[in-house]
C-alpha cells in the first residue's frame, strides 16, 4: 500500500511540474523524456518573445536532453524555431505546423541526425536555403505545404549522396514559380519498393531550369519518382524538354524506362497538359484531368505523339 501511494505521488508531481511548466494559454500533453506536445490552440494575444523564452527554458532541461523523441510546437504566433529545438539531437519526429512562421534557421536542422519527420505546414516560410537538411541521412518525410515559399535553393534537394533516404516531399500550396530538375536527382535514389513522391501542386510553376546541369545518363540505373506539377500555370509541354535539355528521344528513352509495364518517372501536369514517355515505338500518355483521377492510354509515336510534343 505503501509503495502505491508514493507511485501516486511521484505521478502527481510530475503532472503538476508539466503544467507549472507549460506556457500559459498554451495546452500540453505527454512527457519531456520520449514526447511532448505544445499546444497554443491559436489563441489570440500570446506573446511571442515570451513564449519563445518560455519554450527554451522548457526545452533546455537534464529531462529532454538525450531523451526527447518526438516534439510538436503547433498553433502558435511564433514567427522563429525556438533555439533551444535545434539542440534536441535525440528527436526523430519534429511537427511545427499551423504557425506564422517566415523562415528556417541555418545550423539547425542538420544537428538532429536521427529525424525521420519534419513538419512545418501552414506557416509563412518564403524559402528553403541551401544547408538546411544536410547530413540528415534518416529523413523520410518533408512536409512544408501551405506556405509562401518561393525560392529553393540550388543545392537543397539536389545531392545524391545526402538525405538518401527521403521519399515524400511536400510542397503543395506555394508560391513557387520555377523548377529545377531536382525532383528527377531525388528518383535516383527511389526503389520499386519505395517510389520517391513529390507534390509540387497548386503552385505557380510555369517555367523550368538547369542552373544544376543536369543530364540524362542512360548508363545510371533508373529512378523512380512520381511528381505531381497540376494545378500550376504550364502552357506547354516543351516549357520542361526545353528547360530541362531533353534534346533527343533518346533522352526520354532513358529516363522513362519501364518497369512491368509502367514507367519509372512519372511527372502528372494541369489538365490541360499531357505527358509522354517513351520506350522504343511506345508511349504512355498520362493526363490529370483533375487531381483525384489519372487515366492513361498507349499510343503509337507515328499517330499521335509526334504531332502533339511539336504543337506550338
Amino acid at each position: 500500500m505503501l509503495l502505491f501511494l508514493l507511485s501516486l505521488a511521484v505521478l502527481a508531481l510530475g503532472n503538476l511540474t508539466l503544467n507549472l511548466n507549460c506556457p500559459s494559454n498554451c495546452h500540453c500533453n505527454g512527457d519531456l523524456r520520449t514526447n511532448f506536445v505544445v499546444d497554443c490552440q491559436g489563441t489570440p494575444d500570446i506573446d511571442r518573445e515570451l513564449l519563445s523564452r518560455h519554450l527554451d527554458s522548457l526545452l533546455s532541461n537534464n529531462r529532454t536532453y538525450g531523451h526527447l523523441r518526438s516534439l510538436s510546437i503547433v498553433n502558435t504566433p511564433l514567427t522563429d524555431v525556438p533555439r533551444s529545438v535545434c539542440r534536441l539531437t535525440t528527436l526523430t519526429q519534429l511537427d511545427l505546423d499551423n504557425s506564422q512562421l517566415t523562415k528556417l534557421p541555418d545550423n539547425c536542422f542538420s544537428h538532429l541526425k536521427s529525424l525521420t519527420t519534419l513538419t512545418a505546414s501552414r506557416n509563412k516560410i518564403e524559402k528553403l536555403q541551401d544547408g538546411l537538411f544536410d547530413g540528415l541521412q534518416e529523413l523520410v518525410s518533408l512536409n512544408f505545404s501551405e506556405n509562401h515559399i518561393s525560392q529553393i535553393g540550388l543545392h537543397v534537394f539536389s545531392n545524391e549522396s545526402d538525405i538518401t533516404n527521403l521519399r515524400q516531399i511536400d510542397l503543395e500550396f506555394n508560391n513557387l514559380t520555377s523548377l529545377e530538375p531536382w525532383p528527377l536527382v531525388r528518383g535516383q535514389l527511389g526503389t520499386e519498393q519505395s517510389i520517391v513522391t513529390i507534390r509540387l501542386d497548386h503552385n505557380r510553376i510555369s517555367t523550368f531550369t538547369n542552373e544544376l546541369g543536369w543530364k540524362t545518363n542512360c548508363s545510371e540505373k533508373p529512378g523512380f519518382v512520381k511528381v505531381d506539377l497540376s494545378w500550376n500555370d504550364i502552357r506547354h509541354i516543351m516549357a520542361l524538354a526545353k528547360g530541362w535539355n531533353f534534346t533527343s528521344f533518346s533522352d526520354l528513352f532513358c529516363l522513362f524506362r519501364f518497369r512491368q509495364g509502367r514507367p519509372s518517372v512519372r511527372i502528372f501536369f494541369p489538365d490541360s497538359l499531357s505527358i509522354v514517355t517513351a520506350l522504343i515505338t511506345r508511349y504512355t500518355f498520362y493526363r490529370l484531368p483533375s487531381p483525384s483521377m489519372i487515366s492513361c492510354r498507349t499510343v503509337r509515336a507515328t499517330q499521335n505523339v509526334l504531332p502533339f510534343i511539336t504543337q506550338r
